[in-house]
């Protein structure tokens, strides 16, 4: 009996020690993005009117000058596009729908790595159980011939075996939740930028139009 349990908890190191690495990674992602990851923390409603409004008025220097020296990434992002648009001449659909845009892959970041996690954490706890079972099996199978076969055995063999998977949904479904929290906020804050970036857009068209004339 003891040598059935020993070989079973042997083979479920197999899968228990990268579940529990991957239990370590998603601790690290979740308070990685509790801490820079926050809403309030990336986009700023009132930061937004006050640059469109300086742009409105045409003093676009004013609005550059706001968020030159601020190292968020709505700053940097409105900094960008300013430049781009009053520096270099780009036009504002390019300067801020898509070169600004473009830069908030950031907001999707980790989340990816989750949802492998989640995926795959299931397939390494059943790997593990089959593993486990295949070893029970075997020592029971020993034991028959010998005649000693003890129903206790592989019920004991067999729970300690499923451990593994147990083990691996309950990596998988916090890993899920936290990908899906995730990408809900992170494409909250996306469409927050896309209309601010639109009516940036607008009134650098206005003030282009104006400066026409």
């Amino acid at each position: 009996m003891w040598s059935s349990i020993y070989s079973t908890e042997w083979t479920n190191l197999v899968a228990m020690i990268p579940l529990f690495l991957c239990s370590v990674i998603i601790i690290a992602i979740i308070l990685e993005r509790a801490v820079n990851f926050r809403p309030s923390a990336l986009y700023s409603e009132d930061l937004s009117k006050s640059v469109l409004s300086k742009i409105e008025s045409g003093n676009w220097t004013e609005a550059l000058t706001e968020v030159e020296n601020k190292d968020d990434l709505q700053s940097i992002l409105y900094k960008q596009g300013l430049e781009d648009r009053f520096k270099k001449n780009v036009m504002p659909e390019v300067a801020f729908l898509d070169h600004g845009l473009s830069k908030l892959d950031i907001l999707a970041k980790w989340v990816t790595s989750l949802i492998f996690i989640a995926k795959i954490a299931p397939l390494i706890g059943l790997l593990g159980t089959v593993l486990g079972m295949i070893e029970s099996f075997s020592v029971i199978s020993s034991s028959a011939e010998s005649g000693g076969v003890k129903p206790e055995e592989v019920a004991v063999g067999i729970g300690t075996a499923l451990i593994t998977t147990a083990s691996g949904l309950m990596v998988s479904i916090p890993a899920l939740v936290a990908a899906s929290i995730l990408k809900s906020m992170g494409e909250k804050v996306y469409f927050q930028f896309e209309d601010s970036f639109r009516m940036i857009t607008i009134a650098c068209g206005g003030l282009r139009r104006s400066e026409k004339d």
